[in-house]
């Protein structure tokens, strides 16, 4: 347990350092003002190590020099040397090879705490993230629409732990049995999953709900290919009653797989929070006090285990329901900021909000990759003028009672026995 903490509290702390840094460079090139004593800081560094940079830099290259000169001449390579420079104004955005380069040179206390690969991955994840910046700062001065605010600079991580990810270098799995995890002799026992034929790509550690959670990531050898288009289509639309109501032009039967379930589960657990939030928070300041307590946090991971164990059973038997009537694409839909602008009253804002369909539909596509399916989720709006009704026969839909799927807790309806559901009075006491 301290193991997996102490590795996730470090990937958080290099994370926000190279994010300090990367910050701190850019908007002490890009300001006309005095620098401030943490810019000047960070550029007081940048003067003192970078001799030492390329000092490291030319020896490097000798080195490579001298074992491509110990080869044939046919099999020699070109090796260049590469030294580093200050940043400038024209060019504030330091490179990822440059920082890495200056926390080596400095032992940095955060950036040695990691193993090697794991150290550098969260540092180019942060570089991912200032790319990812700048592209849709550019892009927002083009098509400002596309974006509810302008994007802001990469924020620094809150709380005190962040994912650490291990490569398949640092994380091995022994006697196809036991996770070998770096600068440690306890091993983890994964029972079945070590005989699996797949390699092991990379380990995930997550910090969830005051507990670690460890991800295995595989590549299957052999994957199916995605199969032509036949023309037979699969169509899911989401909702909140009906979390996921399936049709299709094979002219099969509609098909209802009902949220009510899930619809009871977020409102439990709204209630009970609501209740241990109002005695753990009564007679406090909103910055005041305990934020959260064991029993919510509890309540956190039973409601996220319900809700998964609910989407894989549905996901699992629409993919079913495709390969039965052999269609090779599932299109869901799905618009663009339909949580954020939905104007449905605060119950159903709520009933709505609160189920993360994205989770479904991400269980839905990689349950047909493996099909060799595929899934389409259009997110744009389609004018009323454009919408095409399809008029199902009535001999098409089944008049037997509800169906359910053995041993999963879903249950299946019929379109017709639904609208008569929705049509009948509901009786109140006197």
């Amino acid at each position: 347990m301290l193991y997996l903490k102490h590795l996730t509290e470090a990937s958080k702390n290099l994370y926000n350092t190279t994010n300090f840094y990367i910050r701190q460079i850019y908007t002490a090139l890009k300001t006309d003002y005095p620098l401030h004593p943490l810019q000047q800081e960070v550029m007081d560094q940048l003067h003192t190590y970078l001799p030492i940079i390329n000092e490291t830099q030319r020896k490097a290259y000798q080195n490579r020099l001298k074992k491509q000169q110990e080869k044939a001449i046919e099999e020699r390579k070109d090796v260049q040397l590469r030294l580093f420079e200050m940043p400038t104004q024209e060019k504030p955005f330091v490179s990822y090879t440059f920082l890495d380069a200056l926390f080596k040179a400095m032992n940095q206390p955060d950036y040695r705490a990691l193993p090697a690969h794991t150290a550098q991955g969260m540092m180019k994840n942060v570089f991912q993230n200032w790319n990812s910046f700048f592209k849709s700062h550019a892009d927002y001065r083009e098509n400002p629409q596309k974006y509810t605010a302008p994007p802001r600079i990469p924020n620094y991580k809150k709380g005190t732990e962040k994912d650490a990810v291990l490569s398949n270098q640092e994380a091995t799995i022994h006697s196809r049995r036991f996770l070998k995890l770096p600068k440690t002799k306890t091993r983890l026992n994964i029972g079945k999953l070590g005989l699996t034929d797949a390699s092991l790509q990379q380990v995930r550690i997550l910090p969830r709900y005051r507990q670690y959670v460890i991800e295995l990531v595989f590549k299957e050898d052999g994957a199916e290919e995605t199969k032509p288009n036949n023309g037979r289509y699969l169509s899911i639309d989401l909702g909140i009653d009906n979390v996921l109501a399936i049709t299709s032009n094979t002219g099969m039967r509609p098909v209802l797989i009902k949220g009510t379930k899930l619809k009871s589960t977020n409102q439990l657990y709204n209630k009970m929070v609501a209740r241990y939030r109002g005695i753990l928070r009564h007679g406090q300041e909103p910055k005041e006090g305990q934020q959260t307590s064991k029993r919510l946090e509890k309540l956190h991971v039973k409601r996220f285990l319900r809700i998964k164990d609910f989407f894989h059973k549905a996901s699992f038997h629409a993919v079913k329901i495709a390969v039965e009537e052999e269609a090779n694409m599932i299109v869901i839909g799905q618009n663009k900021g339909w949580k954020q602008k939905s104007k449905m009253g605060k119950r159903t804002n709520q009933s709505f909000c609160s189920i993360p369909h994205r989770l479904l539909i991400k269980m839905i596509h990689t349950k047909l990759k493996k099909q060799g399916s595929r899934s389409s989720s259009p997110r744009k709006r389609i004018p009323p003028n454009q919408v095409f009704w399809m008029t199902i026969p009535s001999t098409a839909i089944s008049q037997e009672k509800n169906q359910c799927f053995p041993g999963s807790g879903l249950s299946v309806a019929s379109t017709e026995q639904a609208a008569e559901r929705r049509s009948m009075p509901t009786s109140t006491a006197a």
